[in-house]
């Protein structure tokens, strides 16, 4: 039983409203609906392979409007056919370009920079080319020997940049510093950096701040990556 505040009198305890005065025993308590979970902002995996899907349909209809117009106008034709190379090729070129994206994108996810002390001086160097790509910079290797201390050109905004790859066990000493600054006025450059797995020693830090070489070391590798991955999540 539940006595009534206002009158004093009792009512059975299923009651809501007072029998005699209709005071308000029990509030009623509204159900509610829980709020379903919001789904991750994290890109998932994506398959580094897309195909052309309706873009093809679009090809093929631009090759077998040719042979159609042939039938009626020789110049017309003609004239088709240039506009069909000229789509197709943008096509190509887009989905080639959004393809090599995709494959960076789906290769440095889950990349760890650990993973540059296992590899070969080659390796290592082909590694940094896909993250520099992955950056907007265009990219292009040098001769293996002779390279007078540049094994990579990066080239973005009108700046050409000469880079050494050192992938070293130990601290990479002043004589990296040497071979590329000797590579600056062979190659032109606007700058020279030197980008290794592992750290420079003191030396080669007060030669690259007396030089204008930028060093790279594991930290700023691995913050590259970060940067590289970012850039293709846009």
């Amino acid at each position: 039983m539940q006595k009534c505040p206002q009158c004093g009198y009792w009512n059975a305890p299923s009651k809501i409203n007072c029998m005699k005065c209709d005071y308000t025993l029990q509030k009623i308590s509204t159900p509610t609906t829980p709020i379903p979970p919001t789904k991750s902002s994290k890109p998932s995996v994506l398959d580094p392979k897309k195909k052309l899907g309706p873009k093809l349909y679009l090809i093929l209809g631009l090759i077998g409007l040719t042979p159609v117009l042939f039938l009626f106008s020789m110049e017309l034709s003609l004239f088709m056919i240039l506009i069909s190379i000229v789509v197709i090729t943008v096509i190509l070129k887009n989905h080639h370009d959004e393809n090599k994206k995709r494959s960076l994108f789906a290769a440095f996810q889950h990349f760890k920079v650990s993973s540059f002390d296992s590899m070969t001086g080659i390796e290592f160097e082909n590694t940094l080319k896909l993250i520099f790509e992955g950056l907007d910079y265009t990219v292009s290797t040098t001769q293996t020997s002779g390279d007078f201390g540049v094994d990579l050109i990066l080239k973005r905004n009108g700046k050409t940049i000469g880079l050494q790859a050192k992938r070293y066990k130990s601290k990479v000493s002043l004589d990296a510093v040497q071979e590329i600054t000797s590579g600056i006025m062979h190659y032109n450059l606007s700058e020279a950096w030197v980008v290794t797995n592992n750290y420079f020693t003191k030396p080669a830090m007060k030669l690259a701040q007396s030089t204008n070489v930028q060093l790279i070391d594991r930290d700023g590798l691995t913050q590259c990556v970060k940067d590289a991955y970012q850039n293709m999540c846009k």
